[in-house]
């Protein structure tokens, strides 16, 4: 049945993000003219700075 509901593996979600990073690398490129390559470096560490903070974020105490 739902074995795999919300196991984070591949699926709907995974491509959903693969396209929204294809379309976001486009983006990148058309507003700033800039490269492929610079594009996707500029993606990259976003996406490292994100994960990092996302990891942090849910375990911040909130106003006391």
């Amino acid at each position: 049945m739902a074995e795999n509901a919300g196991s984070g593996g591949s699926g709907p979600g995974l491509i959903a993000a693969v396209i929204g990073g294809i379309f976001w690398l486009l983006a990148l490129q058309h507003l700033y003219k800039i490269g492929w390559i610079k594009s996707f470096v500029i993606a990259v560490v976003i996406w490292i700075v994100t994960s990092i903070v996302g990891l942090f974020l849910p375990t911040v105490v909130g106003p006391v």
